[in-house]
């Protein structure tokens, strides 16, 4: 089970969250840390020693064999039974039902933006020392390089955030933009092959159009490490990294506009973030912009449109 509060000073006893999403208050004597849902990397493995240094979530601890179910970022869910001392411990992030089980949240939306906005003049370090603070982690972006190379196009390498480029003084020195897709879960899996043509298509034309500025993308499969706590919790923290970029680009499909995380996306970074909404056609041209009109202007313009985005309905 999970901790969902803090120990009551009458009892003794402290509330803790369940598998099943049942509540039980026991006694601190009762409880024992494990490493359950933690990100951690292997090591000092001899049987299999290629598994040094390896990412993995985690999971259950076998109380006979004194061994936890380790699931691999590798993309293939590999499930490995390993003792404790072979787990180094990388970091524990908050989990959406985790925070909703809380009585006393660890931070509110309102406040957590308006200290990323109040951010938004320091160095690009201090901007990233607010998800250690909530307990989420940082987000990854895609190099406009990775997508431009066909090679690397469908299953592109990602960079994590304090990687990024910087200038003397600290502060980013590149283009980041937010891309929305048409999708159910906020971190789906795996990004789809056309998405990625239309976004080697627009890495292209920025390349192009601006050589001397790098462009990274926050792409919404591949935003964070392939495993299901650090996707979670990516989801939870989405609002924050949307608030990193400096633009959001939809791609716009026959279905985008009916999906929540898509509308969300657009109403978020027009009337919280007051960031701008690119529309991206197939044919990478802005929604009701004729072509005479457009002459290459489209990319990155500070030409406003006027999107009306309806309200959710029931289910989505």
């Amino acid at each position: 089970g999970t901790v969902a509060a803090a120990v009551d000073g009458a009892t003794g006893r402290c509330q803790v969250l369940l598998a099943d999403n049942s509540v039980k208050s026991l006694k601190v004597e009762n409880l024992r840390e494990v490493l359950t849902g933690a990100v951690v990397r292997l090591k000092g493995l001899q049987a299999a020693p290629e598994l040094n240094g390896k990412l993995a979530e985690c999971g259950e601890l076998e109380l006979t064999s004194q061994r936890y179910s380790v699931t691999l970022a590798d993309g293939k869910e590999t499930i490995k039974k390993v003792k404790e001392p072979n787990l180094e411990v990388v970091g524990r992030y908050l989990q959406p039902k985790k925070y909703l089980s809380m009585a006393e949240k660890p931070f509110t939306w309102k406040v957590v933006l308006q200290k990323g906005k109040d951010l938004e003049q320091q160095s690009w370090s201090a901007r990233l020392k607010i998800f250690a603070e909530c307990g989420l982690p940082p987000p990854r972006f895609v190099a406009g390089s990775q997508l431009v190379d066909p090679k690397t196009m469908i299953c592109p390498a990602t960079t994590a955030a304090d990687q990024l480029p910087v200038t003397d003084a600290g502060r980013l020195a590149c283009r980041l933009l937010a891309v929305s897709t048409e999708r159910d879960l906020c971190i789906p899996s795996p990004t789809k092959t056309e998405e990625m043509r239309r976004l080697r298509t627009l890495a292209e034309a920025l390349r192009q159009r601006d050589a001397e500025t790098q462009s990274y993308f926050l792409i919404p499969g591949l935003c964070t490490e392939v495993l299901s706590c650090m996707r979670s919790s990516a989801s939870l923290a989405w609002l924050l990294y949307l608030q990193l970029c400096q633009a959001v680009v939809c791609l716009e499909t026959p279905h985008h506009a009916h999906k929540a995380w898509s509308r969300l996306e657009e109403l978020v970074a027009t009337q919280v973030l007051s960031q701008p909404v690119y529309l991206l056609g197939g044919s990478l041209a802005l929604k009701n912009k004729a072509p005479a009109e457009s002459d290459g202007s489209w990319l990155l313009s500070d030409r406003a449109e006027e999107v009306i985005i309806g309200a959710p309905s029931d289910g989505q």
